[in-house]
């Protein structure tokens, strides 16, 4: 399988039938696609961490910024 990015990726089921068509042993095949599976989600979980860690700079270097609902007719001079 091909990500929209070009990212390759290789799916449980794809490696399985991969292994098993090498003549790999069922319990290693079991094993190396654990790994692999284990392999992915540690790969998500620390994508996430970067993208909240940027999102938090992002939010305490956007603190400085002006408001962004702008003056009511209120706070308006000559009113």
């Amino acid at each position: 399988v091909q990500l929209e990015g070009g990212i390759p990726f290789l799916s449980d089921a794809d490696l399985e039938s991969a292994l098993t068509d090498a003549g790999v042993n069922s319990g290693v095949t079991e094993e190396i696609v654990q790994q692999n599976a284990n392999a992915r989600y540690a790969g998500l979980r620390g994508a996430l961490v970067a993208v909240v860690l940027v999102g938090l700079v992002g939010l305490f270097l956007s603190g400085g910024l002006p408001g962004g609902r702008g003056r009511s007719r209120a706070d308006s001079p000559g009113t």
